[in-house]
This record gives structure tokens, sequence and C-alpha cells, in this order.
């Protein structure tokens, strides 16, 4: 919650860990197949308003926004916060949204909207884009980012002028290709299929050690019933 993290509690932080940041949190034990619920009920919402929607995670997808203000008959700004209110009222979570020329800028602006925001980004953003530390951006990991940082290039704007040879010589050409989306060009479209699964595995803690049979066969079966959901929702079968 961003209430955590405003205590130091970073995504992956083991729970004993983040009780010594936050003592008086309260921690709430998850729920896997709840959250695929209310994924697919997204999807599917977003399918409505959009003809290409891409499932990039549980929690985030990317989807063409170019009907979006025929489809609500308003501006662009009041068609996105139109579909957040869309959102909230049939899925019963708040999102936030970010609409650009690319998929990296779109996500550097929704995650700049955070929470509950809306970032409607122009090819022309420099404002925006010096804004941003070039560790923001989707694929620049630590690494990647100390040597961008040794050549002076400290914010998203830096990256995007710096020389693209220069950048494809650091990154290989993946960095490139996030060069020329931070420029507005689509070098990574919209994907609406995804390549069939190898495997798919449901699992997780059961809560510490037991010998319960009742509380081992509950967690099989909760797993048991994920997983179905997963093939049928992949569309794939299993023997």
């Amino acid at each position: 919650s961003y209430e955590l993290k405003a205590y130091g509690v970073k995504t992956g932080h083991p729970i004993w860990e983040a009780k010594k940041l936050c003592p008086h949190a309260v921690f709430v034990k998850r729920d896997f197949r709840w959250y695929e619920v209310i994924s697919r009920r997204l999807l599917d919402l977003l399918k409505t308003v959009s003809p290409l929607v891409e499932y990039y995670s549980i929690d985030e997808m990317f989807f063409d926004a170019s009907e979006l203000q025929r489809y609500f008959r308003l501006p662009l700004k009041a068609a996105t916060r139109a579909l957040q209110t869309l959102v909230q009222e049939q899925v019963g979570v708040p999102v936030s949204i970010g609409i650009a020329p690319s998929r990296t800028l779109a996500k550097l602006g929704s995650d700049a909207a955070k929470p509950f925001g809306v970032q409607i980004i122009e090819r022309d953003c420099e404002p925006f884009l010096r804004s941003q530390p070039v560790g923001e951006l989707c694929g620049i990991g630590s690494r990647s980012e100390r040597k961008l940082r040794d050549r002076n290039i400290h914010t998203c704007w830096d990256y995007r002028q710096a020389d693209r040879l220069l950048i494809r010589n650091l990154l290989t050409i993946k960095g490139e290709a996030l060069w020329w989306e931070l420029r507005g060009d689509v070098v990574n479209p919209i994907q609406t299929t995804r390549p069939p699964h190898k495997a798919i595995a449901r699992g997780g803690s059961c809560g510490g050690k037991t010998m319960d049979a009742d509380r081992i066969r509950a967690w099989a079966v909760r797993n048991i019933e994920r997983l179905i959901e997963a093939l049928d929702h992949h569309r794939v079968y299993a023997r």
C-alpha cells in the first residue's frame, strides 16, 4: 500500500522486514484467486472500450486509446477520467491511466499518476521527461542505471537526447527501443495475443508447517481451482 511505502517498505520486502519498518501495520492474507478474477473483469471491460487490449500482467494492461473520445463522447482527459470511473464502478478497483504515443511513455505516465491519476503525454513532453529519473523506465535496472549515470544520463529526457548509438552500445537493442519510444515512436506495439504457455502453475505457502490434513486438503483444493481457472482462461488442457 502507499501508506506502507511511506515507511520505506518496498514491493518484495519480506513480512518480517515490513513489520520492523512499520510495527503497527495490518497485514492481510493474499488471495491470488480473487486477484485473477478482478484482473479478468478489468480485461473484459477494457475490451468493450478499445479494439486492442494487451494483458501485460495481473494488474497492468495496455490498450489502444484512439477510440476513447468517441466512446465516451468527451475530450481526451475527460474521457480518460470517465474510464477510471467506469472501472471503479464495474470492477471495484481504482486505476491510474497514462495516455501517450508509445507504450513506454504511457507506462511512465501511468506510474507518475499513481494513485488514481491521469497523465496525458504528447510527443513534445520535455518538462515531464525531465522530472522522471532514468531508473523509472521499465527495463532499466540498477546496473543499467549505473551505466547511464556514468555517462551523465540521469533523467528520461537525458536518455531521449543521448546519442542513439551510445545507448545501443550501453544497453543493446532493447535500450535503443526505449530511446525510440521516448521520442513517441512505436517500437513495441500492443500484443493482443501471447505465446502459448509452456507451463502453468498455481501454488503458494499454506501458512507454515502443518500436519493438519483438512488444512492441507483445503490448500490443495484452492490451488487446483485456481489452476483450472487459469487453464480455462488460456484455453489449454492438462492430462
